[in-house]
């Protein structure tokens, strides 16, 4: 059975003004992507040595997954806001089931 499943991995550097206003809009992105369907896994991690340095973990059972989270409103409301907290552009990679 072939495994089509998307990881993206993704980080971001927070403002370090704005980290509070960052975690509260990360809470609501992350609460409102694991209720996806398609949605593996999705979750935020912060850096034990930098505060303002975020790191998404991100599985999805297809690329149609993957699509429809871009297309969410949780996800468009997120990206709205992230021009207000972030510092700088986000590093964002896809990786596909190897072994």
């Amino acid at each position: 059975m072939e495994n089509s499943s998307i990881v993206v991995v993704a980080k971001i550097i927070l403002q370090a003004d704005k980290i509070a206003e960052a975690l509260a809009a990360i809470e609501t992105l992350v609460a409102g992507s694991q209720a996806e369907a398609g949605v593996i896994h999705y979750h935020a991690h912060q850096s034990r040595a930098e505060a303002t340095e975020i790191l998404f973990y991100e599985k999805y059972e297809n690329k149609e997954a993957l699509k429809a989270h871009t297309q969410s409103a949780h996800f468009l409301a997120f990206s709205a806001q992230a021009p207000g907290f972030l510092a700088g552009t986000p590093e964002i990679k896809q990786y596909q089931f190897l072994y």
